[in-house]
């Protein structure tokens, strides 16, 4: 196992055996099941708890939950032929003596297992647990969510920094790139300090975190409040999920092309990654470096009507175009006159080029809308800001284009959707019924239905861009923090974020919402619903994991 698998398997007290060595990616010939039962001694039979199966030496896991009576089922030809080493995620709980190991051939293989309470909960609890489980007042929790852009909050609660420790540590926080995690940090070239990037209560803010951390002594000042595990109809999946070949490899945006093919931009590095389903090849696909010395990576990617994509480059200062059947990737730099140290292409709205051959793009560090001309490479800027109050801050986030390549954005450091008509550039506002509710991505259908995620709000929201009907649902776990949103063509909203390893899937037509939980930490941002399968399949990427994960319901 390849060293990000192992630390991410230690991390959630998963145990792990060594076995002989097979091939990477051995060919799917197992016709039999694998089945079995989970028990404790505290529960007896335990429903709920994800078991996770993967061939010695492979990339590729798969992993499924307990059913009523503690029952689980890997569906046949699944697994590969070969010896599998078995490991589970039940908060709380860890498997009792060592993991045992499971040889599938062409026969039915059945293996139960029994779990004991863990000895460290504490690696086991996710950053909306943890969130919970906090003392503080509402703003403060809110601030938390920035912090999980990079690592999680066990970092903060393990520490034992005081106040004015705290303020030093967030000093330089501030200095890292907003792509940055802990395996890979990069420094902004920009200058920035705590108060800029935290705000103007940032001594609040160290004070804060100084309460909920180990700095007044060895034993925390809170108990933990746990998730229950989640039963019945959530745990009807299957989960596969692809390691990179490099622990430093952020999988950001992730995207199922027409033919199949997954495509991921890395955050971290200067390339485009591609995933084979089938045999979990990795190829990298690097692109030139526009400004030496500024942080690589990429954020958003997104495919025109061609089904090529596109790529915001971050604080590389343009964009580019990756042909996808000939590879052939073309650049698109920011001019000079319109680039500073803070110059950020962060987001980008390349979906209906065609109607005029012009693609959008944010510039964070002006706070501005570009728009591209794909022949020229001349840049347009547009100020969607100007006539709004100064007092008022407002930034421009995840963006769609419809079918007239009108752009419409999420206003994240508000609570609104904003609309620019691309043969006017008249600028028009569609406010979320949920105050600072900082809609962040999202995904527009072909009826021209935009679904977005609200970080703050802990919901996620329709916008009917015909009609400007908005239609808001609640997600079932608070701090959430949903990062992006997708319709499906069954009238289900998708949606997942960084802090509850958790994807949800709401009905549209009764609001009632069901949670698939996520077999380790997962940081998520972008999620792909493909909805040619039925029910949908959902991809993510675990961005500080360096992973791939595709979620298949059962039902």
């Amino acid at each position: 196992m390849r060293p990000a698998a192992r630390r991410a398997f230690t991390h959630l007290s998963m145990s792990v055996v060594a076995l002989g060595v097979v091939a990477a990616f051995a060919p799917q010939v197992s016709a039999a099941e694998l089945t079995g039962k989970v028990s404790s001694s505290e529960e007896a039979m335990m429903e709920g708890v994800l078991v996770t199966a993967r061939l010695d030496g492979s990339t590729i896991s798969h992993t499924v939950a307990t059913q009523a009576g503690g029952v689980f089922s890997f569906p046949g030809n699944v697994l590969a032929a070969g010896k599998h080493v078995l490991s589970i995620r039940a908060t709380g709980y860890e498997i009792d003596g060592a993991a045992p190991s499971v040889a599938i051939d062409d026969k039915a293989a059945t293996v139960d297992l029994r779990l004991r309470k863990a000895a460290d909960i504490v690696p086991q609890v996710t950053n909306a647990e943890w969130i919970a489980s906090m003392p503080g007042g509402v703003n403060d929790k809110k601030q938390l969510l920035g912090c999980t852009n990079c690592h999680t909050l066990q970092r903060i609660a393990d520490s034992k920094h005081t106040s004015a420790e705290f303020l030093e540590v967030m000093g330089r926080m501030a200095q890292y790139s907003n792509n940055s995690f802990p395996l890979h940090p990069q420094i902004r070239v920009a200058e920035t300090n705590a108060g800029a990037r935290f705000g103007s209560e940032t001594k609040k803010f160290a004070d804060f975190l100084s309460t909920i951390n180990m700095s007044s002594g060895e034993k925390r000042s809170y108990d933990f409040k746990l998730l229950p595990r989640i039963k019945g109809q959530g745990a009807k999946f299957l989960i596969t999920e692809f390691d990179l070949p490099k622990e430093t490899m952020e999988a950001h945006d992730v995207v199922v092309d027409r033919d199949g093919m997954v495509f991921f931009s890395d955050f971290g590095a200067n390339q485009i990654g591609q995933l084979d389903p089938k045999t979990g090849k990795i190829t990298e696909h690097p692109y030139p470096v526009l400004r030496e010395g500024y942080p690589m990576g990429g954020l958003d990617l997104e495919q025109d009507e061609s089904g090529n994509f596109w790529l915001a480059m971050m604080y590389q200062g343009g964009i580019l175009r990756f042909d996808r059947k000939t590879g052939e990737i073309r650049t698109y730099p920011v001019p000079k006159e319109l680039i500073n140290e803070a110059t950020q292409q962060a987001l980008i709205a390349p979906h209906h080029q065609e109607v005029d051959g012009k693609v959008w793009v944010t510039n964070v560090g002006l706070n501005k809308i570009h728009r591209v001309d794909v022949k020229t490479g001349a840049y347009e800027t547009i100020d969607p800001f100007k006539d709004m109050p100064k007092t008022e801050r407002h930034s421009a986030y995840g963006m769609n284009a419809d079918k007239q390549n009108n752009l419409w954005f999420n206003d994240f450091s508000a609570e609104g959707i904003v609309r620019i008509d691309a043969k006017t550039l008249e600028v028009t506002m569609f406010k979320t019924g949920t105050a600072r509710s900082r809609p962040r991505r999202g995904h527009m259908d072909s009826e021209g239905r935009l679904a977005f995620g609200e970080f703050y709000g802990d919901r996620a929201g329709v916008l009917d861009t015909r009609t400007g009907k908005m239609t808001e649902y609640t997600v079932p776990t608070q701090h959430t923090a949903p990062y992006d949103a997708a319709l499906d063509k069954y009238g289900f909203l998708w949606t997942a974020g960084m802090e509850a390893d958790r994807i949800v899937r709401i009905d549209t037509s009764t609001g009632e919402a069901i949670e698939y939980p996520l077999p380790r930490q997962t940081n998520i941002r972008r999620i792909f619903v493909d909805d040619s399968t039925k029910p949908s399949t959902v991809w993510v990427g675990n961005n500080e994991g360096a992973s791939i994960v595709r979620l298949q319901p059962s039902e």
